[in-house]
């Protein structure tokens, strides 16, 4: 979920949905339609795992450099095999590809990415109005519960559901938040923010 990444980056979300509407991923869907016979398979797994775990190793020391030029080699080649061999594929046997079926397998993890967004939206907003909350909490929580309640409601009034502006707001005062007196600062905070 990486929700931390959520505060950090604005347009998380966005990137999100662009990642599930890549062109790669229908490639990527084509190549893993039209598979090898399973012994082949069976074969093939084990042994890119080890050419691939070789080109890690020889990429840890300048001297296995021409072992990790081959095995990149080889591995590339077998990259174009895989293209070449789905191509011709599809050319010969697209009215197997081309079926509704197929179309909702291939639409099902962007329908999935889109329902789950509104509950990994609203677990980010959960946690970044802890965050500031406990922040509260400690700085003013035992001194003065009825600032503390007069504070998170006016900060969920004047921010809501909006993740950005809330995670900017706490950027930016964390330390004003941490010193906060009374209702007339809070509101005086928040009125500065909402003018810049």
């Amino acid at each position: 979920m990486n929700l931390n990444r959520a505060h950090e980056d604005d347009h998380y979300f966005r990137k999100i949905v662009s990642d599930n509407l890549k062109l790669v991923l229908v490639l990527v869907f084509i190549i893993n339609f039209y598979t090898l016979h399973l012994l082949a398979e069976l074969i093939l797994v084990p042994v890119l795992f080890m050419i691939v775990a070789m080109s890690a190793v020889a990429e840890m020391k300048e001297g296995y450099a021409p072992v990790k030029k081959l095995v990149d080699f080889i591995l590339g080649a077998w990259g174009i095999f895989l293209v070449v061999f789905t191509l011709s594929s599809v050319l010969n046997d697209y009215q197997n590809l081309l079926t509704m079926d197929n179309l909702r397998t291939f639409l099902l993890p962007l329908y999935l990415t889109l329902a789950f967004l509104p509950f990994l939206y609203s677990f980010a907003i959960f946690m970044a109005y802890e965050n500031i909350f406990v922040r509260l909490n400690i700085s003013i929580g035992k001194r003065d519960e009825e600032l503390l309640r007069i504070a998170k409601r006016k900060m969920f009034c004047a921010f809501g559901f909006n993740l950005g502006k809330l995670n900017k707001f706490s950027k930016e005062n964390t330390v004003k938040l941490w010193s906060l007196k009374n209702e007339e600062e809070l509101r005086e905070i928040i009125d500065q923010f909402e003018k810049n």
